[in-house]
């Protein structure tokens, strides 16, 4: 069988040859779990952001909608003055 290499420099194997592989060092497997817990810390640091905003964009929008609808609905007639004045160069 032919090694095929691979980005961890790991190869191909026989299930057999694997045995005699080196276990990886306490240190290195500290480190993978510090980088773990340091991911993991971080995704739940991300998910709170994206709660947050989440809540936050809830309440702009319901700000934008109780905006909306205490102004008052322009009739034709304001608007018909609004034209005429835009148009002559009014506003």
């Amino acid at each position: 069988m032919q090694p095929i290499p691979v980005r961890l420099g790991l190869t191909a194997a026989a299930p057999e040859e694997l045995i005699c592989l080196p276990a990886p060092s306490l240190e290195t497997l500290r480190l993978c779990e510090d980088r773990w817990e340091g991911l993991e810390r971080r995704l739940a640091s991300l998910a709170e952001e994206v709660r947050k905003t989440e809540v936050e964009l809830a309440e702009t929008d319901r700000r934008m909608e109780e905006t909306r609808l205490a102004q008052e609905v322009p009739t034709e007639a304001d608007l018909a003055v609004v034209r005429d004045a835009r148009d002559w160069g009014g506003a």
